[in-house]
């Protein structure tokens, strides 16, 4: 059998270091122990949010008979959750969200399922959503659905309770250092177009020995400066 089709390397790549093995990967984002957690923490953020977003709409579509986008979910549990009446900026931080565009639209949306209503916020032109009857209900069945499946399953894991606040606590602490590492990243260009500008202003010379210290009086100047009031015109006099 050839070997490119039984280990999907051709020979000339694993005489060159690529493959499959350990020894072949590619260690950019894992050159010492704590890289290589990162990364495996981020791989797992990832897999575990397409996951969840699966789950979610599956079980959202389930109860509820519409089909919505995971976004849509998020912003209909971040209103029950705030006690079923929430405004668009408490929602966004509740959600570390700042796509506005994004959120009025999904919003629209839930309006029109019939599960949240348009409120007026408790200060001026302010927008505030409340749950309705409708998205209670919703909601309600949601709950009882997850706790029927998937919390049933956690139940089976040895220490799952645990687990689960232990990484709760590590996210929640990651979303501040990602943050912080974001602004970080948002400052360099600040910090790179200080720098430019402070390079480009023009270096004044320093003065030389015989400017620093001055050997004898300056010279005389040759004549008077000339001033634009200094010299006259002569005009011939006139004779009466």
């Amino acid at each position: 059998m050839d070997t490119t089709l039984r280990t999907g390397v051709a020979p000339e790549a694993r005489s060159a270091g690529q493959g499959t093995g350990a020894a072949c990967r590619d260690q950019y984002m894992s050159t010492e122990p704590l890289t290589s957690s990162l990364t495996r923490f981020e791989l797992g953020i990832v897999r575990v949010y397409e996951a969840f977003s699966s789950w979610a709409l599956e079980l959202q579509k389930y109860v509820s008979g519409h089909q919505v986008s995971f976004q849509e979910v998020a912003l209909l549990h971040c209103v029950r959750l705030r006690g079923g009446v929430t405004t668009l900026a408490e929602m966004m931080m509740f959600l570390h969200r700042h796509d506005l565009a994004a959120i009025n639209y999904s919003l629209r949306k839930l309006e029109q399922n019939g599960w949240i209503k348009r409120m007026r916020g408790p200060y001026r032109r302010e927008v505030a959503y409340a749950i309705t009857d409708a998205g209670r209900e919703v909601t309600d069945a949601y709950g009882r659905m997850r706790d029927k499946v998937l919390v049933a399953l956690c139940r089976e894991v040895l220490g799952m309770q645990a687990s689960t606040n232990d990484a709760a606590a590590v996210l929640e602490r990651m979303i501040g250092i990602y943050d912080q590492a974001t602004q970080q990243i948002l400052n360099q260009s600040l910090i790179s177009a200080a720098l430019g500008s402070a390079g480009d202003q023009p270096v004044a010379a320093e003065p030389g020995p015989a400017a620093a210290n001055p050997v004898g009086p300056a010279p005389a100047p040759a004549g008077p400066a000339a001033t634009p009031g200094s010299r006259r015109r002569a005009t011939p006099s006139r004779s009466r």
